[in-house]
């Protein structure tokens, strides 16, 4: 379970540029629920996305994850989470250009211990969940958007994290890419991961159980009808 306890996150603070990003959120996610941050730009959705990987730090708040309280996670804590738990997937995609999918994937277990043989199992596994395994030998510049999305949620799921973050995963894609890459969020669902997707799509939201919708950093419902006013 994850859980936002009056969470506060401030840019800027006491300069002229000062912004307020989260002010006093708190909510609650069930492990293996599929729920969707919605507002508009700047309402603290992605924050919440990079807080939770813990990309960025709270000012005030806690938050919890399994019972633990992140917050407080030295540098390594923080790596083997990063590396074990949450697996983040973005709208550009993040890949190395001058590596192939198979390079690309295997990437997260670069900075695991564990036999090479078994690293090599635990990509074929994660391309294929993804549907990306025959482009294996392919490199980045040689695969469509939709190829490249598959390719980064397969380096995203192959340490079988429990919880996928997902920030405008569809955005930059034709609907066509985007309804496959829906469906792959589905099936990882549905195999008992916790799927939290940033997304400004009325479409793309109804595929979540529950939408939190937000407005100038605060909640402003959480509930599976919540719609961006």
């Amino acid at each position: 379970m994850i859980e936002f306890k009056n969470v506060t996150k401030i840019f800027n603070e006491g300069k002229r540029n000062q912004c307020k990003a989260l002010d006093d959120v708190s909510f609650t996610i069930e492990e293996g629920e599929y729920v969707c941050l919605r507002g508009r730009s700047g309402s603290g959705k992605t924050t919440i996305l990079k807080i939770l990987s813990l990309l960025e730090r709270t000012d005030y708040g806690e938050i919890t994850v399994c019972g633990e309280n992140i917050m407080r996670y030295n540098d390594r804590q923080t790596a083997d989470y990063r590396n074990a738990v949450m697996g983040y997937v973005v709208q550009d995609f993040m890949l190395v250009d001058g590596f192939q999918v198979y390079e690309n994937v295997m990437l997260p277990l670069n900075f695991r211990k564990g036999k090479f043989e078994d690293k090599k199992n635990k990509v074929a596994e994660a391309m294929k969940q993804a549907g990306i395994y025959e482009c294996a030998s392919k490199y980045v510049w040689q695969l469509s958007g939709g190829e490249k999305q598959r390719v980064a949620i397969a380096r995203a799921i192959v340490n079988n994290p429990s919880v996928i973050l997902a920030d405008e995963p569809t955005g930059a894609l034709d609907e066509d890419n985007t309804n496959m890459i829906l469906e792959l969020f589905d099936n990882l669902n549905n195999r008992g991961k916790t799927i939290i997707m940033v997304t400004h799509d009325d479409y793309v939201g109804k595929h979540a159980a529950r939408q939190i919708l937000l407005s100038y950093g605060k909640i402003v419902t959480s509930d599976e009808n919540a719609k961006i006013k």
